[in-house]
């Protein structure tokens, strides 16, 4: 959930899950950059952000035009009212990942971060940030559940918490996270959301469990009897037989015969005089009958043969026998709309057109031109 303001397009501009908390942060900054160029810009000029992103880029360049108008006076900065943050003092504002004030720190029983010691361990890019010896996270780790449930049931800070985790336990935890690679410290608001959250919840599903334990014992000692297999029929064996169905067949309206010149089926009724139509049908003759019925229903019909296209030249009208068949500008006959020999006063009709007459000089292309030389 994202506040209003600059807060709203986060979510739309930051990855969803996957990415490491350098990838986060990273995102984080840029967005901030982003943000500060456009919408400051326009705060301050009433116009538009028109450059890049890459303000180092536009600092050096300062610097180089600044030193080169020192020594050729004639020339000037682009941009004299570019603030370049090279030439002022860093801030100690943080951006992003806060770092834990020191008197949280010490509160809390956290020990400082040493890069010289600390660099190698889970989570030390964070770790840095926040300034500790090992990352502040939520409890999410198989190890820190089992350590918060036994801190549950044998420390006393923990089981007299009724709704916040207090700070005495909150240095409980962090002196045993010391020399558990998998817990990390925490902060009493984190004990605290797990506490009332995943604990409370898994703590009412044990005791419904444990409630009904007595009405589901009985239940559960018969369901996993071993002598409940002595109750059970045996069927004697048999040999297999294989189910067949003799009734209820569709019924055969027409014979089918094959035509031995097409090798298709086809229908003949059932008055034919054939000797099959006068015996009484059987099963299997229902059945073959019947599945020859549906063969024949099945095949495709054959599809038209398609007219041959009779190709004609544009120019003459005529077929085979006329060079225009291969090119308008081959043919040596007259046209046939208005009696021209010539290619280069006439080009006939158009090829695609050929139903409207299209006379008259026209622009030769080059494959015309180098036959009528040739």
């Amino acid at each position: 959930m994202t506040e209003g303001g600059v807060h709203t397009h986060l979510r739309s501009r930051l990855p969803t899950s996957g990415v490491s908390v350098r990838h986060m942060r990273a995102c984080l900054l840029d967005f901030i950059l982003r943000h500060n160029l456009l919408v400051g810009t326009f705060n301050s000029t009433g116009q538009k952000y028109t450059g890049h992103d890459s303000i180092w880029l536009m600092n050096e360049i300062q610097e180089l035009e600044i030193t080169l108008s020192e020594r050729y006076p004639n020339t000037s900065p682009g941009n004299p009212s570019w603030i370049n943050g090279n030439l002022y003092q860093p801030t100690t504002e943080q951006m992003g990942i806060m770092r834990i004030p020191d008197a949280v720190r010490s509160q809390a029983f956290m020990q400082p971060f040493n890069p010289n010691l600390h660099n190698k361990q889970k989570q030390s890019f964070l770790a840095r940030l926040q300034g500790t010896k090992k990352a502040v996270l939520p409890l999410h780790t198989a190890g820190e559940r089992q350590l918060f449930s036994e801190l549950m049931k044998t420390c006393e800070d923990f089981t007299s918490t009724t709704g916040t985790v207090s700070s005495k336990a909150v240095q409980i935890w962090n002196s045993r996270a010391e020399d558990k690679p998998d817990v990390f410290y925490k902060l009493s608001e984190q004990l605290t959301a797990y506490y009332n959250g995943d604990w409370k919840s898994n703590s009412d599903t044990r005791l419904s469990l444990s409630l009904a334990f007595k009405q589901t014992q009985p239940v559960q000692k018969r369901i996993h009897d071993p002598k409940r297999s002595q109750g059970i029929m045996i069927t004697k064996s048999g040999p297999l037989q294989p189910h067949t169905v003799i009734q209820g067949l569709q019924n055969v309206e027409e014979h089918i015969d094959v035509d031995e010149s097409s090798n298709r089926p086809t229908t003949s009724g059932l008055g034919s005089t054939s000797i099959q139509s006068l015996r009484p049908p059987t099963y299997q003759s229902t059945v073959t009958a019947l599945s020859k019925k549906h063969v024949a229903a099945a095949q495709p019909e054959e599809p038209l043969a398609k007219k041959a296209r009779i190709r004609t030249c544009p120019r003459c009208g005529r077929g085979k026998g006329c060079n225009g068949l291969q090119g308008w500008y081959r043919c040596t006959h007259a046209c046939q709309d208005c009696g021209s020999r010539s290619v280069r006063e006439c080009a006939g009709r158009d090829s695609k057109r050929k139903q409207t007459p299209h006379c008259g000089p026209q622009t030769l292309p080059p494959a015309a031109q180098k036959f009528i030389v040739t």
